[in-house]
């Protein structure tokens, strides 16, 4: 009984991080397409998309936070792919409440939801603490490409469309679930 309730908790686990990672390298491919060439070099870059980067254009503190950035990225591909092979491996022994992982996932996007549009800002620079304590992301504003080529409006509508992007997967993986749980049932088949 422990064994399976284990295996339950890995499950969840396992298709939580899919959820939470597959938007945002969405939402990569999406950002790149857009009209300024100078923003889509930046973010290919940091998002591992090319090794390429303007130097003359950012200084020595841009570039260490841009390297943070991409290092950040590297953590999200590589937890992808172990998350994948993971589920690839572990696919026959993983049950998964689908009931309780909707649940779950809609308190994340809730909790993202509230934390970004109550007061942006103080998220944004929370994030930032965390996951770059060294400082390097802080930047004199009139003295910066970066703040100028990143404004935080921007960081607004990439949370907005992560969200949305987000919502979209979750609104499309709950009506698969639906319709094999009314396929197994039509077929006499019970579905847990």
């Amino acid at each position: 009984m422990q064994q399976k309730k284990n295996h339950d908790f890995l499950g969840l686990v396992l298709l939580i991080i899919l959820s939470i990672i597959i938007p945002l390298i969405i939402l990569t491919f999406v950002i790149i397409n857009n009209d300024d060439q100078e923003l889509n070099d930046v973010i290919k870059y940091a998002t591992l998309h090319s090794n390429i980067i303007n130097t003359d254009l950012y200084n020595t503190k841009e570039i260490s936070h841009l390297n943070d950035v991409r290092i950040f990225f590297f953590i999200i591909w590589t937890l992808l792919v172990a998350d994948i092979f993971s589920i690839l491996l572990l696919r026959k022994t993983i049950q998964v409440s689908f009931k309780r992982y909707f649940v779950m996932s809609l308190g994340l996007i809730l909790a993202l939801i509230l934390l970004t549009q109550i007061n942006f800002h103080f998220s944004f620079v929370a994030i930032h603490y965390i996951l770059f304590p060294q400082g390097n992301w802080e930047f004199i504003p009139n003295e910066s490409a970066m703040i100028q080529l990143f404004p935080e409006s921007l960081f607004v509508n990439f949370i907005n469309l992560y969200v949305v992007i987000y919502c979209t997967i979750q609104i499309v993986l709950f009506a698969i679930v639906k319709v094999s749980i009314k396929l197994k049932l039509k077929k006499g088949i019970s579905f847990e």
